[in-house]
């Protein structure tokens, strides 16, 4: 802008001393008409230089205003990972942002890559295109992700090494079961809880009724298992309760109710068979429950 000016102070001076000789040589001027155009010649070439020395003026006083945000940062490679709070604000951003970066890092977040600088909600589009070229982050090794006061120890926890035995069903603890290739603790828990429920297994293939073991699972396991059906703790007909009965998973309350009044009404019964006087005792209900009643 002071350049501009320059250039034109000089163009118009030299305008008026040309126009002056030519008006001189054309109109043969007198004296005192020549003085009087050298008067306003004069007047206006010191108006042009004050306005030259104000635009200087106002040139530098704005160069003056403009320093101190032109010169209050630097800028300087940084890893944003291990910066401080001082070299984020020697950077240009404000204490905020620098603790805004700090709390992320204490909370245990981590810039793997320049880019994720830019994630940062505290740091704005503009500050990150400005500072993205002095941002440089080191390949960490593996051994770095775990910082000193955090030791993580893994142990291998040991389990019995699973053998080819048999194993009987209604008498094996937890330990024994998982010895069986395919049966690991919580799997031997359930069996157990079952087998409770039920008062023993009379059949292997009633480890289908085992939550968590499927087919797949089943047919992994059953070639090491074994049942023996005398283990099956059974339920007298003739003297439970509605209660006692219907705690049975094959039972219920209504094929207990039923039962107990058939008793009450025709007797005590003679044999197993005769609960099939139940309407609610089908074949299939049958061929469940009966290894689990007796009347003796």
């Amino acid at each position: 802008m002071q350049r501009n000016g320059t250039i034109f102070t000089i163009a118009l001076i030299l305008f008026f001393i040309i126009f002056t000789f030519v008006y001189r040589f054309y109109n043969y001027q007198t004296p005192d008409d020549t003085g009087l155009l050298q008067k306003h010649v004069n007047e206006f070439l010191a108006s042009a230089e004050k306005k030259q020395e104000h635009d200087s003026a106002e040139v530098f006083i704005a160069d003056e205003i403009a320093t101190p945000s032109q010169t209050a940062s630097s800028l300087f490679v940084f890893n944003p990972n291990t910066a401080t709070e001082e070299d984020f604000v020697k950077l240009g951003l404000t204490k905020k942002q620098a603790t805004g970066i700090l709390n992320y890092r204490n909370k245990g977040g981590r810039f793997r890559k320049k880019e994720d600088f830019a994630k940062m909600y505290t740091v704005s589009k503009q500050e990150y295109e400005r500072l993205k070229a002095f941002i440089v982050i080191p390949e960490e090794k593996k051994e770095d992700l775990f910082t000193s006061d955090k030791k993580f120890v893994f142990e291998k926890k040991e389990y019995p090494a699973k053998q080819t035995v048999l194993i009987e069903l209604n008498t094996a603890d937890s330990l024994e079961l998982i010895k069986v290739k395919g049966i690991g603790p919580y799997i031997a828990m359930k069996i157990i809880e079952y087998r409770t429920k039920l008062g023993g297994f009379f059949s292997k293939e009633q480890l289908r009724e085992v939550y968590k073991v499927d087919s797949i699972r089943y047919a992994e396991i059953e070639p090491f298992l074994t049942v023996d059906p005398f283990e099956v703790k059974k339920l007298n007909v003739n003297t439970a309760s509605i209660d006692e009965l219907k705690i049975h998973p094959y039972i219920r309350f209504n094929i207990a109710n039923s039962l107990v009044s058939i008793r009450q009404q025709h007797g005590r019964f003679t044999s197993i068979e005769g609960i099939r006087k139940s309407h609610l005792v089908t074949e299939d209900v049958f061929r469940k429950i009966a290894p689990y009643l007796t009347i003796e």
